[in-house]
């Protein structure tokens, strides 16, 4: 068995998208998987920054977004219930590392006790370049 996933664009114009992330657990979890390809956008971007994030997650589930580069650049990491808006905060923009893509990967942290756990992760993206 798999952990149950879905990805959902929500939007995508020529300047941002919008996608929202599903799982249910089935206690494997993912490490770095790829959840939006920034080249697959419509007026394909080589550089994002995350505007805004909404996220639910249960239990001691575990979330970190990250930037695609051989090194891969965390972005954020997440649990229980939490949002973040560049309005407030300062906007996450991908540091544009050596390598790799720059899509935004996923790893869920998870453990036998996470079975039948998940997350719901709203994430509104800027295109840079």
């Amino acid at each position: 068995m798999a952990d149950r996933v879905t990805v959902v664009k929500l939007r995508d114009t020529a300047n941002e998208s919008a996608h929202l992330l599903c799982c249910t657990s089935d206690g494997t979890g993912e490490s770095a998987v790829q959840k939006i390809d920034i080249s697959a956008l419509a007026m394909a971007a080589t550089k994002t920054r995350i505007k805004k994030l909404k996220w639910s997650i249960s239990g001691q589930m575990t979330v970190e977004l990250l930037f695609d580069h051989t090194s891969d650049d965390s972005a954020i990491i997440m649990s229980g219930h939490g949002s973040l808006d560049e309005t407030d905060h300062a906007p996450i923009l991908d540091p544009g590392s050596a390598g790799g893509t720059g899509d935004i990967l996923l790893t869920s942290k998870v453990t036998a006790s996470t079975v039948g756990q998940g997350y719901t992760v709203y994430i509104e993206l800027a295109k840079v370049a």
